[in-house]
């Protein structure tokens, strides 16, 4: 087995076995991560490559929405927003609105930390001793 389809399974493996509020965390990580790429390189090409690659990222978590609340609702929307930003981008060939994704995607990884906490802090106080 070759090494690169050995990570690919790797990934997808350890993807589809952690935690939701984990996964969601590593893609807007991920987000912020390639937005930074984006924002540093004067390639068009790796740039056009990198928004590809991060347009993925927002679909999986425009995936992990409950459209079924209200609040998954709005954050579906969100995410769309977040990708029109994104085509906006690649269409004006501008790296000018990275930056307003940057700043959500960072607010959203504060809030997904913070619910994520309050859970495990949950889940895992007793009022037994």
């Amino acid at each position: 087995m070759n090494l690169n389809r050995a990570m690919k399974i790797y990934r997808e493996t350890h993807a589809s076995t952690i935690p939701t509020m984990e996964y969601i965390l590593l893609l807007l990580k991920g987000t912020i991560k390639n937005i930074r790429f984006c924002q540093q390189s004067n390639e068009w090409e790796e740039i056009q490559a990198t928004l590809s690659n991060t347009q993925d990222l927002l679909f999986e978590l425009m995936a992990s929405a409950d459209r079924n609340t209200e609040e998954g609702e709005r954050l579906f929307t969100f995410y769309v927003y977040l990708n029109q930003l994104l085509v906006d981008v690649q269409i004006q060939k501008s790296t000018e609105r990275l930056t307003i994704v940057e700043v959500f995607a960072e607010q959203l990884v504060e809030a997904w930390e913070e619910a994520q906490q309050r859970t495990r802090k949950r889940n895992f106080t007793s009022d037994m001793v």
